[in-house]
């Protein structure tokens, strides 16, 4: 019996160890993310412009930056207030006469928050 629980101990501790390692790696890997993010969110709010639209203002955006990157262009804009978002539950849309049938896990932009900005010449 003794030489059993002798085993057992050991694999307890060797356990405990790799359990030990594995949790200081991901505590050391979410450390460098936490860092990372802390200096990407400076760097985009030293490099936010004013926007350029009177009605983006009175939308309550404080700043806009474009950037690019893997051949595609980003429009980030920074809300000084939190914007209201409607959201559909089931429920709301059955009262409202929507088709019950229709789970409303698609989202359909507002066709006044679409504006093209214009053509990229080739």
């Amino acid at each position: 019996m003794a030489p059993l629980l002798a085993t057992s101990a050991l694999l307890a501790s060797y356990a405990t160890e790799w359990l030990d390692l594995v949790f200081r790696w991901f505590h050391v890997t979410a450390a460098v993310v936490w860092i990372g993010t802390s200096f990407y969110f400076v760097a985009l709010d030293n490099h936010l412009r004013d926007p350029e639209r009177e009605e983006d203002r009175q939308e309550g955006i404080g700043g806009e930056s474009w950037e690019i990157h893997g051949g595609g262009f980003y429009v980030i804009r920074k809300y000084l207030v939190a914007r209201l978002v409607e959201v559909l539950v089931e429920g709301d849309e059955v009262e409202r006469g929507a088709d019950p049938d229709d789970c409303g896990d698609h989202v359909e932009p507002a066709e006044d928050e679409v504006e093209p900005v214009g053509r990229v010449a080739r």
